[in-house]
């Protein structure tokens, strides 16, 4: 899988699924340049939190081939998380609420439409790879945090700066979005490139 955050799902038909120039992508396989072609569309569906109401909707996801290794790639605009039909920020908000604005869980479930054992599990995933953030957010901002710092404060230094497209695609790469993923446990076994190599014609 490919995750483009340079496109969104407003902007994903036009700039990824109606294109049919050449690909700048690099293979997460064999890292192959330049190597792709159009191979397949499928539909997959998308919830995110408007207003503090879910709203599903559905997009055509593109699928390329390279023809280097001949594997075969999805094209995820940014704010996807593969095996999961709820967005990042609709997770992510849902976090904010519980751990910043210090909702009940119950209170969120009502609110957002959410079933509280999905809000369980997205804290338990947090939870679970807390260190990770942590050490991410030392490194990449030198944040002045430690293993012991409340989920209040990481949360809110993530909440400052994740409108940096930097920001998002170096944590993504170094979350592996694990803890975001509902379907699959083994992802770090699977090729997945972050990033945004793709750059519509002017």
């Amino acid at each position: 899988m490919i995750i483009d955050s340079s496109v969104n799902c407003n902007t994903y038909e036009e700039n990824i699924l109606n294109h049919y120039g050449f690909w700048k992508y690099r293979c997460p396989c064999c890292r192959a340049l330049r190597s792709f072609t159009r191979h397949a569309i499928y539909t997959r569906h998308i919830c995110s939190l408007i207003f503090d109401v879910v709203v599903e909707k559905s997009i055509n996801i593109l699928r390329l081939a390279c023809s280097s290794c001949n594997t075969t790639h999805a094209i995820l605009p940014a704010d996807t998380i593969p095996y999961c039909i709820y967005s990042f920020s609709c997770i992510f908000q849902v976090l904010v609420q519980n751990l910043l604005e210090e909702k009940s869980i119950l209170e969120i479930s009502s609110n957002n439409q959410i079933s509280f054992q999905l809000i369980y599990l997205f804290l338990k995933r947090f939870i679970n790879h807390f260190n990770s953030c942590i050490t991410f957010l030392r490194v990449f901002l030198a944040a002045q945090l430690d293993f012991s710092a409340p989920s209040k404060d990481v949360i809110s230094i993530i909440v400052k700066n994740f409108s940096y497209i930097d920001f998002q695609r170096e944590y993504f790469s170094h979350i592996k979005l694990v803890f975001l993923m509902i379907r699959s446990q083994n992802v770090l076994s699977r090729k997945l490139h972050i990033g945004s190599y793709f750059k519509p014609p002017t």
